[in-house]
């Protein structure tokens, strides 16, 4: 067997990973839509075993964007940013949410890659969508914005999760905190 001129990293064989599994849960997701249009309304069991597909699709995706962004599989290409604006778009992609949002007044404008930006703020949400009387924050100060997510409890995050959002702050400048009932994200405000 011909050795392999150059090593391949750890990032690179997530991106082949995550590239490679996207087609069949792409797949399995628009089966499962499909499924969720032509069921009839009485069929309660199999409409819950269309949604419980439809969610193990997602924490899939959600854990192929986790490996993805932890390992910076894809080059950082920093813009600037109101994190304001990344927060209430990703609000709104969870109807379900009990997140009260506080965010300042002030832009709060930060230099951070479109899509690890967004990554971080889902991970951010996903921790205390389900949480008590949760709250979700913005403060914008002369150096740093900083986002704070505060509950009673927080939800048990995954690892690799963490990792990811630790990982996104720092790659940015900035730093991650996180108690048992709070998680505190800096960031380096932009000019």
């Amino acid at each position: 067997m011909e050795a392999m001129s150059e090593a391949v990293t750890p990032a690179q064989v997530v991106q082949h990973l995550t590239h490679e599994l996207r087609q069949p849960l792409s797949a399995m997701e628009h089966i499962a839509y499909y499924l969720a249009m032509v069921l009839p309304r009485e069929d309660q069991r199999s409409r819950q075993q269309v949604d419980r597909l439809q969610r193990l699709v997602a924490q899939a995706n959600s854990l192929l964007d986790d490996a993805t962004h932890f390992l910076q599989a894809l080059p950082a290409k920093p813009q600037i940013l109101d994190l304001n604006e990344i927060i209430t778009e990703a609000l709104a992609e969870w109807p379900a949410h009990g997140l009260r949002p506080q965010l300042c007044e002030e832009l709060a404008v930060v230099k951070i890659d479109p899509g690890q930006a967004a990554h971080l703020v889902r991970c951010v949400i996903g921790l205390f969508h389900r949480a008590e009387d949760a709250a979700l924050s913005t403060n914008a100060g002369d150096r740093e914005v900083r986002l704070v997510g505060e509950a009673k409890e927080i939800s048990s995050p995954s690892g690799l999760s963490l990792a990811s959002m630790r990982r996104i702050a720092e790659t940015h400048g900035g730093s991650m905190e996180l108690t048992a009932s709070s998680l505190l994200i800096r960031l380096p405000r932009a000019a």
